[in-house]
C-alpha cells in the first residue's frame, strides 16, 4: 500500500487542486483531507458524509504545580518554546504548546498531564474517487497533529481491510507539527511550490521536515510559467539538492473555473495541457513507488 502525501509550505499554491486531480488519475485509493480547518478537498469532491465520531485528543499538556520538582528537564527539551518559569513556577504556554508529548515522556515525577478535548469530530465520507477522511477542529482547539494522526489510523485501517492500492494525503497549509502528522510514515511526500521570492526557502523546509521522518521527497512546480526566472532557480536548487522535480504545471485559468465547478482539472478538461502535465506526473509518482 502506498502512501503519498502533498504537501505545502504555504496556502494558495494549488496543493488541495492537484490533489483532487491526482484522485481522478488513480483506480484505487483512499483519500485523507488533513486540512481541518477548511476541508476544501471534501468540498472540491462533492464528498457525502457516511459518519461522523467525536475525536478524543490531546490539544495540550499541563503541569501540577504541586508535584512539580522544579528540575528544568520539560523547559529544556521543549523545541516550541512553550515552557516558562516566571518565579521559578513551570507553566505552559498554551498559545505555543504542539501537544508533542516529549516534556510529558521527560517528566521524572509524572507532574506533567495531558489535557483531553472531545470538540473536534472527524468524519468518513464517500467521493466519485474513493472513501474520503476527514475532520473538523472545533472553535478554540488547537491544530497539533494529533486529529490527523486519528485520521491516517482509520484510513489505513479501511486500506487494510478493503486491499486498496493506494492513501491520497492532501496535508495541512504551511509547517509545523501537523503536517509533520501529515507525512510520518508516508511512501512519498509530494512538496508543491509555486514561482515566488520565498519558494526555495518554503521547498527547503518542506524537504528537511520529510527528511526527518526519512520520507522520500519529490518537488512539483505550480504557476510555472508566471516567473521563469524563479522557476529556473528552483530547478537548479533541486539539481544540486538531488531533489526530482515531477512536473511543472503553467498557471492555468480553468483551474479556478473547475474549481467554481466543483470538479478536477482533468474532469473539467481532460485534453486540456494541464491535465496531460498532471497525469505525466501522477505517473511519475506512481514510478517512483
Amino acid at each position: 500500500m502506498k502512501q503519498i502525501s502533498i504537501i505545502a509550505a504555504k496556502g494558495g499554491v494549488g496543493k488541495t487542486a492537484i490533489s483532487a486531480a491526482f484522485a481522478s488519475f488513480a483506480k484505487d485509493l483512499i483519500l485523507v483531507d488533513c486540512d481541518t480547518e477548511s476541508s476544501d478537498l471534501r468540498v472540491l469532491l462533492n464528498a457525502k458524509t457516511k459518519e461522523t465520531t467525536i475525536a478524543e485528543t490531546m490539544q495540550r499538556v499541563r503541569i501540577e504545580e504541586d508535584e512539580c520538582i522544579r528540575c528544568g528537564l520539560c523547559k529544556a527539551m521543549c523545541h516550541f518554546d512553550a515552557i516558562i518559569n516566571p518565579y521559578g513556577i513551570y507553566q505552559i504556554k498554551e498559545e505555543h504548546c504542539q501537544a508533542c508529548n516529549l516534556c510529558h515522556k521527560a517528566c521524572p515525577v509524572s507532574a506533567i498531564e495531558y489535557v483531553q478535548s472531545e470538540k473536534n469530530i472527524w468524519g468518513l465520507a464517500e467521493s466519485r474517487y474513493g472513501d474520503l477522511f476527514y475532520a473538523q477542529l472545533a472553535l478554540g482547539e488547537d491544530l497539533n497533529g494529533s486529529l490527523i494522526t486519528i485520521l491516517r489510523e482509520r484510513a489505513r485501517e479501511l486500506a487494510q481491510d478493503k486491499k486498496t492500492d493506494m492513501i491520497l494525503i492532501d496535508g495541512p497549509p504551511a509547517m509545523g507539527f501537523a503536517v509533520a502528522s501529515a507525512i510520518a510514515l508516508s511512501s512519498l511526500t509530494v512538496v508543491v511550490v509555486e514561482p515566488v521570492p520565498s519558494a526555495i526557502h518554503d521547498l527547503h523546509k518542506s524537504i528537511q521536515l520529510a527528511k526527518r521522518y526519512d520520507v522520500p521527497s519529490v518537488c512539483l512546480i505550480n504557476k510555472s510559467d508566471l516567473n521563469i526566472e524563479m522557476t529556473n532557480q528552483l530547478k537548479e536548487y533541486c539539481i544540486v539538492n538531488d531533489i526530482t522535480v515531477i512536473g511543472e504545471i503553467p498557471f492555468d485559468i480553468q483551474f479556478m473555473q473547475a474549481q467554481l465547478a466543483s470538479k478536477t482539472m482533468p474532469d473539467y478538461a481532460p485534453d486540456s495541457k494541464s491535465t496531460l502535465l498532471l497525469k505525466q506526473s501522477f505517473n511519475q509518482i506512481c514510478d517512483l513507488n
